[in-house]
């Protein structure tokens, strides 16, 4: 190499890097629009109306029109993974995902608009709020050294201005304006751990949390507290769904099931013939409940039932979400994208 040569090439090299923008976060760079989205893996889907809204990987969110048999991508402004989506009616929803990201829709999932990131909650983290115990204040100051990374897991939109989230390491926030502002509340918990919030889901007063090492937290409040409920097993639930009719479900690691009829004050086992980890639950027409594990196996329960029973369907891979279409079918969330499981059409 001519004398002054690699030096001059170094030089061009750097000036090539300096020159080049540097890539935005996936917080801040829209989603990618493909071709194959439909087949992307999907981690969440929902009803919005007769509509289906499913989110999933890179901030793929794909809506169906005819009962999840064909599937369209919409924009979106975030390419972080999604991991739930919900709605409380035919038009304003919610989407969440890696890196404290909250999205919201107001045409049942057509448009979608940030709301809340990571490096919000950290501002709101920051903030004093009154009467923190010790070992919350604690928690707080943690997630604040960590940083905005924090993954939101699941959430319970009770209402078009009521939304609960929560997610790794004890994170949980509260909106009752719609989204314009939001209120961490890991504080009423009793989770001085910080164990990772997996599932959430409410009815009326009584909102029920599930998480990791047996996490059962409940409040009967509206959300003003949560308390611990005593479970036989010390396993991660990832599912959770409390019905109107006072039940709630739960599911987790090795297939371990359990079934409340007081609102999630006490729970008895649902057996389930797989030792596998369910990872999603939905309830029947019939108020009966299907659960899904990470075989792909999906199991039907009737009301007040002990035990859950194979439903024989073909196996879809990774299924972490389940919702009942207009026309009774029931559609997951799954590894290659959402499908439609033609034989659970609830009676």
């Amino acid at each position: 190499m001519k004398p002054g040569l690699y030096p001059a090439l170094l030089a061009l090299l750097c000036g090539a890097a300096h020159a080049s923008p540097p890539m935005a976060s996936p917080i801040d760079r829209p989603a990618l629009q493909t071709a194959r989205a439909q087949h992307a893996l999907t981690l969440g889907v929902a009803r919005a109306g007769s509509r289906l809204v499913a989110v999933g990987e890179r901030g793929v969110v794909l809506l169906s029109d005819d009962d999840g048999r064909a599937w369209r991508q919409v924009p979106v402004p975030v390419s972080v993974t999604l991991t739930a989506v919900r709605f409380a009616d035919a038009q304003s929803g919610w989407a969440l995902g890696h890196g404290g990201v909250v999205l919201h829709s107001r045409d049942g999932g057509g448009h979608w608009t940030r709301q809340l990131d990571g490096r919000e909650i950290i501002d709101l983290l920051k903030r004093p709020g009154p009467h923190r115990s010790a070992a919350a204040e604690k928690q707080l100051q943690q997630l604040v050294l960590d940083g905005p990374d924090k993954p939101l897991l699941d959430l319970y939109v009770k209402s078009e201005k009521e939304v609960f989230v929560v997610g790794a390491y004890g994170l949980a926030l509260r909106t009752d304006d719609g989204g314009t502002s939001w209120t961490p509340i890991l504080d009423r918990f009793d989770n001085p751990k910080g164990l990772h919030l997996n599932a959430i889901s409410g009815f009326g007063d009584v909102v029920v949390v599930v998480g990791e090492q047996g996490l059962v937290q409940r409040s009967s409040d509206g959300g003003a507290r949560f308390t611990s409920v005593a479970m036989p097993y010390n396993g991660s639930f990832f599912a959770v769904h409390a019905s109107s009719d006072n039940s709630v479900i739960v599911a987790g690691l090795r297939g371990q099931a359990f079934r409340s009829a007081d609102g999630g004050a006490s729970f008895q086992p649902l057996a389930l013939p797989a030792p596998l980890t369910v990872n999603a639950l939905a309830t029947r027409a019939d108020g009966g409940v299907l659960l899904a594990n990470q075989a792909g196996m999906v199991f039907a329960a009737a009301p007040g039932a002990s035990a859950a029973t194979p439903l024989g369907l073909p196996p879809v891979p990774l299924m972490s979400s389940l919702v009942a279409a207009a026309d009774g079918t029931f559609v997951a969330a799954g590894a290659y994208g959402p499908v439609r499981l033609e034989k659970s059409r609830a009676p």
